[in-house]
């Protein structure tokens, strides 16, 4: 006998009790659960994700969103959202679903863009993916490379009034140039937010001949955006005619220190990189969608897609017997597997005969055969069992008919080889023989 295994093994209790604890919806009772399940399920299904990433990355979501302000319909709604975003991140940029899911949850907690706004969830963190993407596919930079980055100074670029797409094109541009990790460009320009805007950085601006400061709607001076300041030091550094020393005090000033200054300045050097990027993060909408039509045309993405389907297959399914059924049927072939792995000369002889005869059948022209008036007969004795259609579908042998049963003359004798239920049945006690070794 084969070995059983309950349909909800495939989800341990363990996961269950922690959906449950971050979705209150969830609490609501079995049909709850098991929908919210279904839904997450299905997100690995459609972005080519493992149903156990998946149920991960939802526990950790679910945390932060789950209890959506109070109204556990919409906690659960923006945790499905990010849920599939961090899918579709991992699928397009090369991920583990884990990753994506600390990077997304980062960089909207540092730029303030977490919101129980299921519309303005689902357009922010699609702008984040879209230009980490673009960038990741068109830059020096990976997307954990940018991630990272985000991750040391998302904080630093929000509070200096600097936008997430210039964020990251800083990010690219200075991986780029220095060949640093993400991590350690981000570490150097929160350096570099934290100081440009010190009193010793406005002197050594204005003694770059920078214009540090405009006059406001107000009608009283104020600093300009840091964003603006960046790109005149860039563009001024590129015809700049100051020696080595008086250029090396400049970067100490605007940079922090000087452990970053090398770096500040290999990466604001590249100007022509630093705009060019500027303008891919500008251009970046729909690219995630666009790359992610791609990931999933792929072998890979496919399998992983359809064991995400037979998972939901077998939870909505599993109690009424289809599991075992399915089971049985795998461990069937995996027995031939073994067998014919483990087989003597012998078998394989056998086995190879096997083929010579399915080749020669192919060449047999199906003919007329009428059963019995009372539907006995060969054709009807074998044909409950071991017909055609059973194995014709598997071999594709041109002389079986795909539908034994249709209509081949007047009197509605069927097209049937004479030799076809015998040799149905000749195939499968072969079969037989190799599982049973008898």
């Amino acid at each position: 006998s084969f070995p059983t295994r309950r349909s909800s093994d495939l989800f341990p209790s363990h996961d269950k009790v922690g959906i449950a604890q971050v979705l209150p919806e969830a609490e609501e009772g079995q049909a709850a659960l098991n929908g919210e399940f279904s839904k997450f399920v299905s997100i690995g299904a459609q972005f080519g994700q493992s149903a156990d990433n998946v149920l991960d990355a939802a526990r950790s979501v679910g945390r932060l969103y789950g209890q959506g302000g109070g109204d556990a319909d919409v906690g659960a709604k923006n945790t499905e959202i990010l849920t599939a975003q961090a899918a579709k991140m991992a699928t397009t940029d090369n991920f583990e679903m884990r990753e994506a899911v600390l990077g997304l949850e980062s960089a909207l907690s540092q730029f303030n863009m977490q919101t129980e706004d299921s519309n303005l969830l689902m357009a922010r963190s699609t702008h984040i993916l879209d230009v980490w993407t673009k960038l990741a596919h068109t830059s020096g930079a990976s997307a954990q490379d940018l991630t990272e980055g985000v991750k040391q100074s998302g904080a630093a670029a929000n509070e200096a009034g600097v936008s997430f797409g210039f964020l990251n094109a800083l990010i690219a541009t200075g991986v780029r140039t220095t060949a640093k990790s993400g991590s350690e460009i981000g570490t150097m320009l929160k350096s570099l937010f934290a100081s440009i805007q010190s009193d010793r950085a406005v002197k050594a601006m204005q003694k770059f001949g920078i214009e540090v400061y405009k006059v406001g709607e107000n009608g009283e001076k104020e600093l300009r955006p840091v964003e603006d300041l960046i790109l005149d030091i860039s563009k001024g550094l590129q015809t700049t005619k100051l020696d080595s020393k008086s250029l090396s005090d400049f970067m100490l000033a605007i940079s922090g220190g000087k452990w970053q200054s090398s770096k500040t300045i290999a990466l604001l050097k590249n100007y022509n990189e630093l705009k060019r990027t500027i303008e891919l993060t500008k251009d970046s909408a729909g690219f995630t969608d666009q790359q992610l039509a791609l990931q999933m045309d792929t072998v890979a993405r496919k399998v992983e897609t359809l064991k995400a389907n037979i998972a939901k297959l077998f939870m909505s399914n599993g109690n009424n017997g289809l599991l075992n059924d399915i089971k049985w049927i795998l461990n069937l072939l995996n027995s031939l597997l073994e067998k014919s792995q483990k087989g003597t000369s012998h078998a394989y002889q056998f086995a190879k005969g096997v083929l010579a005869i399915v080749a020669a059948f192919k060449l047999l022209p199906p003919t007329p055969f009428k059963p019995a008036p009372d539907g006995g007969g060969v054709s009807s004795g074998f044909s409950a069992g071991f017909s055609a259609p059973a194995f014709g579908s598997s071999f594709g042998t041109a002389g079986w008919s795909a539908d034994p049963w249709s209509s081949a003359g007047g009197d509605g004798a069927p097209l049937v080889s004479p030799v076809s239920s015998g040799f149905s049945f000749f195939l499968s006690s072969s079969s037989l023989f190799i599982v049973t070794g008898k």
